[in-house]
Formats: C-alpha cells, sequence, structure tokens
C-alpha cells in the first residue's frame, strides 16, 4: 500500500479487516457483534479523518475522487467537471451499457469497443482497456443478465460460506471461512475503483483462498451424501445433473484447451520476435494459427515480422513479395477482429505499399477512428494522404492532431500545407542582383585541370 498508494487497496484492506473482526466476535457473542458493528465503522471514521489531516500522501491521492463527489453533488454525475478518468470513464460506460443492456457486447471485447463511447475523457494516448470498475466491465461485455447470474452465484457463495461458519463445531474451520469473506469484502469495494480481478494472479490466488475456505464446508457435504446414500435413497435427478454439468466442463475444457494453448504459442512467437529470432517466431505464429484458426493475435504478429524482412530487404521484386504475404495476413486477422487498432493501421500500411492507395488510407482513417486521442494514429494519416496529394484532408487531419499533441512535425507539415494551399499570388519582379563574375557557374562541364587553373587564376 505505501509503494503502490493505491485508494482502492487502503479502502479495501480497512473492509476486509473490519468484516473480518466482525465476523469473529459473531461467533463468539451477538452483543460483542453489536457492539463492533458500531465502533468498527467509528474507529475506520477516525483513522480516515487522521489520514485526511495529516498524510501528505492520503490527501494527495483522494483529493480528486473528493472533490469529483462535491461536484457531482452540485451539478449531477452526467455534468461534471472533474478532470479525473476513472469517473470520466464510468460515465461513458455507462452509456455504452445503455446500447445493448440485456447481453452486452462479449467477453473481452471492453477494450476494442469503448473507444467508440470514450467522449469524456481526452487524455491523450490513454488506452483505455478497462473502466476501472468490474461491475460496469462485466455489466457492459455480459449484460445485466451475465451481471446477474454472476451476483447471484457469488452471494450464494458468500452466503453458504457464513452460514457453515456459524455452524461448524470446527473453530480452525470458522476462522478461514470469515477470513475469506473478509477478504471478499475487500475485493467487493476494492473492484469499484479497478479492474484486480482481471489480473490473473489475482484472480489465481482469490480462487485458492476461496477452495481453502471452502474445503471443509464441500467435505461436511460430500459425507452428508454418502450418509443418505446408504440409508438408501437413491438421487437420482442429482445424478443426472451431475452428468449434464460433467459433460459441459468436459467441453469447456477441450474448448479452453485450444484457446489457451494458441495462445501460449502466439506468445512464445511474440518473445521469439522480441529476440531476433524471426525464423522460429514464424514457426511458431504457424503453429498458433494452425491450432486456433481465429487467433487475430498470432496473424498481426506474423505479419509484422514479415514487414520488419520487407523493410530491410533491398531487392523491389522481394519486397513486393513480402508486402503481398504481410497484407495477407493482417487482412486475415482484420477478419476476426476489425476494432484493433495497431492491427488495422499496419493492414492499411501494407495496402498503400502495393499501390492501393485509396483503400490504404480508408484503412488509416479505421485505425484513427478507433484511437480517436491518439495523436501517432492521425499523424500517419495526415502524411499519407498529404503522400496521395490530398492536401485538404490532410491538413484537417493534422489540424486534429495539433489539438491532441503539438509537435515539431505536426506543425512543419500544417505549415507547408497551408502554404501549397495558399492562393498563387502575382508578386512584381525583383531587381536582378548584379551577375558576379567569380560566383558565375560554367555553361559547360569542365576538366577537373582547368577547374584548377579557374582556381589559381580566377
Amino acid at each position: 500500500l505505501f509503494l503502490t498508494e493505491s485508494r482502492a487497496g487502503m479502502l479495501g484492506s480497512m473492509v476486509a479487516l473490519g468484516t473480518t473482526v466482525c465476523l469473529l466476535a459473531l461467533r463468539k457473542s451477538k452483543r460483542l457483534f453489536l457492539l463492533l458493528v458500531v465502533v468498527v465503522p467509528f474507529l475506520s471514521t477516525l483513522l480516515l479523518v487522521g489520514a485526511w489531516n495529516y498524510s501528505e500522501m492520503f490527501k494527495r491521492r483522494m483529493t480528486p475522487m473528493v472533490d469529483f463527489l462535491v461536484d457531482a453533488k452540485a451539478e449531477g454525475f452526467a455534468n461534471t467537471k472533474t478532470r479525473d478518468f476513472r469517473p470520466l470513464t464510468w460515465l461513458d460506460t455507462v452509456e455504452m451499457i445503455k446500447e445493448k443492456p440485456a447481453t452486452g457486447f462479449g467477453p473481452g471485447s471492453y477494450r476494442y469497443l469503448f473507444p467508440e463511447h470514450r467522449k469524456r475523457c481526452t487524455v491523450n494516448r490513454m488506452v483505455t482497456g478497462h473502466p476501472h470498475n468490474e461491475y460496469l466491465e462485466v455489466a457492459s461485455e455480459y449484460g445485466l443478465v451475465g451481471l446477474g447470474l454472476f451476483a447471484l452465484a457469488w452471494c450464494y457463495g458468500l452466503v453458504r460460506l457464513l452460514v457453515f461458519s456459524l455452524r461448524t463445531q470446527n473453530e480452525h474451520h470458522a476462522f478461514m471461512a470469515m477470513a475469506f469473506l473478509g477478504t471478499a469484502a475487500g475485493t467487493m469495494l476494492h473492484s469499484f475503483f479497478d479492474f484486480e480481478m482481471h489480473v490473473f494472479q489475482n484472480a489465481l490466488v482469490f480462487s485458492l483462498l476461496a477452495a481453502i475456505a471452502a474445503g471443509p464446508m464441500c467435505g461436511r457435504r460430500q459425507e452428508t451424501l454418502l450418509k443418505k446414500r446408504k440409508a438408501g435413497s437413491k438421487g437420482w435427478g442429482l445424478r443426472l445433473v451431475r452428468i449434464a454439468l460433467a459433460v459441459v466442463a468436459v467441453a469447456g475444457l477441450l474448448l479452453s484447451l485450444q484457446t489457451f494453448s494458441s495462445a501460449f504459442m502466439r506468445s512464445a512467437a511474440d518473445r521469439l520476435a522480441e529476440g531476433r529470432k524471426p525464423e522460429l517466431a514464424k514457426r511458431y505464429y504457424q503453429r498458433a494459427i494452425r491450432i486456433d484458426p481465429s487467433n487475430w493475435r498470432a496473424y498481426r504478429g506474423l505479419g509484422s515480422v514479415f514487414y520488419k524482412e520487407r523493410y530491410y530487404t533491398l531487392d523491389r521484386n522481394e519486397k513486393r513479395e513480402l508486402a503481398q504475404v504481410e497484407r495477407d495476413l493482417f487482412a486475415e486477422g482484420y477478419a476476426h477482429n476489425p476494432k484493433d487498432a495497431t492491427l488495422v493501421s499496419a493492414y492499411g500500411m501494407a495496402t498503400i505499399f502495393l499501390s492501393d492507395t485509396d483503400a490504404g488510407i480508408e484503412l488509416l482513417r479505421q485505425a484513427a477512428a478507433l484511437r480517436p486521442f491518439n495523436d501517432n494514429h492521425w499523424w500517419r494519416l495526415g502524411v499519407e494522404l498529404r503522400k496521395a496529394g490530398r492536401y485538404s484532408e490532410a491538413l484537417e487531419v493534422f489540424q486534429y492532431a495539433k489539438t491532441l499533441k503539438n509537435t515539431p512535425s505536426i506543425r512543419a507539415n500544417i505549415q507547408w500545407l497551408e502554404k501549397q494551399l495558399k492562393p498563387s499570388v502575382e508578386s512584381v519582379p525583383a531587381k536582378a542582383a548584379p551577375e558576379s563574375t567569380l560566383l558565375k557557374r560554367p555553361a559547360k562541364i569542365i576538366p577537373i585541370e582547368d577547374l584548377y587553373k579557374l582556381m589559381e587564376n580566377p
């Protein structure tokens, strides 16, 4: 917490510890529990007030959120003037959810679809891959139906653990369950400000702690079922449900094996490409594509390897052959994911190299639209428009790019384009300067010996 200065981490830790203490008290005494329900929030408030008054770090980190809440209370959340990217992103994500409230846009789609809905947060080159709010991200990708199903499963599991922790005779099992319930409470608050459960390591550790806490409860459940079975209860309905769940689990396992093994090959190929081992990287990319033909990242990576080969080769015919392969790979990746700006831009540049300028420029325009606050994409579009002689369009693009980042290159392009588009004005011919015999160039090429003589006797 000290090193990261995480606001959500601080608040989540307080909630986790407070919840755990209250639950431990509930197992011992209801009176002690009721007392702590009052004391813990009071002490937490004192801690927050003290940190606000005496901790520069805490006050600096919390000021944007406090300002947002004060501003939202006065102006309303939709009209807030805050510059903090989190609440601005939340508001735009809410508008995104309204377009597909029931089913959402699909798993893993937020990073690629949100830029079209991003209106409030205008930070240059900032890629908003997550809304920094787990609930909004689940709702945007899986819809309110998916969020509701997830919340139902989450709450059902936590309630069962709570009941088990209060009823079990084994205090060690109860303490583990209560500690995990505190962990879950802290995670729920943390998830309101961050995307921690989308980080694999966090999700893995959380799952491990959940299994440790739920293990004893599941063991008791198995003992109860065995007793019923010995008593003569057949439970055919339960068996059928288990068989159906097993079939679904096996099918999901096979699908995940295909997806993750292809992703593993692609990841290994990325490392090989970065390590300047292009031939080996090609083989790994091709294996990834054979395993999962819809792995668009593998197409993008393989196309990038061919781009580097094209860039460094000096043979013109070989350049065109490599560019053709490169464009075909980017086109295949584009067919599976037309929302990745890097892929679309690379596809456009390869298309322009193969002399299909208009189609390539349209692809570059798509890439710029996918990342409306990235000056690099707009700069590249402007340059290609300028090369194609479409000066008016190029000037508009560079003028917009200047609002994102006023770089020397953008200023130089604007100056040059304005000069080209400026109407020619007939000026009075200037008086010719007197001709100098010394500086007069010869009318024809002369031998070097004669040039030396001229230098000695000008």
